[in-house]
């Protein structure tokens, strides 16, 4: 049996393997691949969605290991850090927000923030498995409640006539870069999530897009994974994962994402079993089998370790792309788009993560850069907010540049602030 070289390796790789698909996924979006309805679409989707779950349970992996690495610390003092470690990342993740247009919604850093936040305690407290597995399949539960309910309910009454089908997909690859001769087009695209910003703020921490409730329960069964992996009783988790897996393609309906409402209400059965089981069979694979050898699974591991500069560098790249190459929604598009957006992003991830590794040890690296975030956002929302009635739409794109800025600021700071948060006083 080939063991892994480092207790993180197979970590680092599945979080890689999260991102590339991810990638992957947002290139065809920008391609508009959803709205015309491409052939292989469906297997696309999947593939491209199953990353996000497999990002959050290894999430639940890491709690783990940063529970079994302070065991023997008593008292406050590493819950205290954790738990401010993550509630840093959800305040500082808001600058993601903003170049996302999402300000006011559970985007991808205040859902990892709270699956970690959560998660937690019952790792830390040391609940026994099988009741962490019954919470997990109860967060899956109410999510799916409210995704057909709801979440259905919201779609068919509103994004018909507002949103993003009656965009055709030219129209889309220019108004989805913040093409200002396309105002009123992504206009359309905006009032979508305006609409969803102006839910109960309790409803959007726990409902819609990266909320509390599934993804909790994602991440609280990556850290039974992680207990389990390599004992006798991971074979229980090969039969959960895999029942998961088969419930979803034999035993419920299939609700394919036909409205871009549909992303941001995730929490429906098919979507969680299907997922959480694809996930689950991957990093049990990863967990036993994993070695760390080639220069290819070196090169995704490093991508699964700098993936907060991933998760933000991607979209600089893409939006360049397609707004310059403009490439059909086609099967081979898409690939020869994901590999120049890839080859690219190497490069910007690369020099980046140099950036943050000879600054981190610096004396005020961590001000630095958590100052250009601050300033750089207000910026932003000067900009945006200022001139979003107006016809001045390029301020848009203006505001939207700003937000890069933030963004990166953010990723650049982040380590160094968190690498404060936990250092031990002396």
């Amino acid at each position: 049996m080939n063991r892994p070289a480092s207790r993180d390796a197979d970590l680092d790789f599945a979080k890689g393997l999260a991102c590339l698909f991810m990638v992957m996924g947002h290139t065809a979006f920008f391609m508009g691949y959803q709205n015309a309805r491409a052939p292989g679409f469906i297997p696309l989707w999947i593939a491209v969605e199953s990353p996000l779950v497999l990002f959050f349970m290894a999430t639940g992996m890491n709690v783990i290991h940063y529970v079994r690495h302070n065991t023997d610390k008593k008292g406050w003092g590493p819950t205290k850090n954790y738990l401010l470690a993550n509630a840093a990342l959800f305040v500082c993740g808001l600058s993601y927000n903003l170049n996302r247009q999402s300000l006011g919604l559970m985007d991808l850093f205040q859902g990892i923030a709270c699956a970690a936040f959560f998660s937690y305690i019952p790792f830390r407290r040391r609940w026994p498995s099988w009741a962490i597995v019954i919470i997990a399949l109860e967060t899956f539960i109410i999510a799916a409640n409210y995704a057909v309910g709801e979440g259905f309910a919201f779609r068919n009454d509103r994004i018909i006539e507002n949103g993003y089908l009656l965009i055709s997909t030219p129209e889309f690859i220019k108004s989805a870069v913040l093409n200002p001769d396309k105002p009123l087009l992504m206009s359309k695209y905006l009032f979508f999530l305006d609409e969803l910003a102006a839910f109960p703020r309790w409803k959007k921490l726990f409902f819609i897009h990266f909320s509390v409730f599934p993804w909790t329960g994602c991440t609280l069964l990556g850290g039974v994974l992680m207990r389990h992996a390599r004992r006798k009783s991971r074979w229980l988790l090969w039969g959960f994962f895999i029942a998961c897996l088969a419930l979803s393609v034999y035993a419920l309906p299939f609700f394919t994402a036909r409205h871009i409402a549909d992303y941001y209400f995730r929490g429906k059965p098919d979507y969680i079993l299907r997922h959480v089981g694809i996930a689950g069979i991957i990093l049990l694979f990863l967990r036993r089998y994993y070695a760390s050898r080639g220069a290819a699974l070196k090169w995704v591991e490093f991508i699964g370790r700098q993936s907060m500069i991933v998760f933000i560098g991607q979209w600089i790249i893409i939006e360049i792309a397609v707004k310059f190459i403009h490439p059909d929604p086609n099967v081979w598009s898409l690939l020869g788009m994901t590999a120049l957006t890839l080859f690219l992003l190497h490069g910007l991830t690369k020099y980046l993560a140099g950036k943050v590794r000879a600054g981190m040890n610096t004396p005020g690296y961590a001000k630095k850069w958590f100052r250009r975030m601050i300033v750089l956002s207000i910026l932003t929302m000067l900009f945006h907010y200022g001139f979003k009635d107006s016809p001045a739409y390029a301020n848009i794109t203006v505001a939207h540049l700003l937000s890069y800025g933030a963004a990166i600021s953010f990723a650049l700071a982040f380590p160094a602030l968190r690498q404060l948060i936990r250092k031990p006083k002396q």
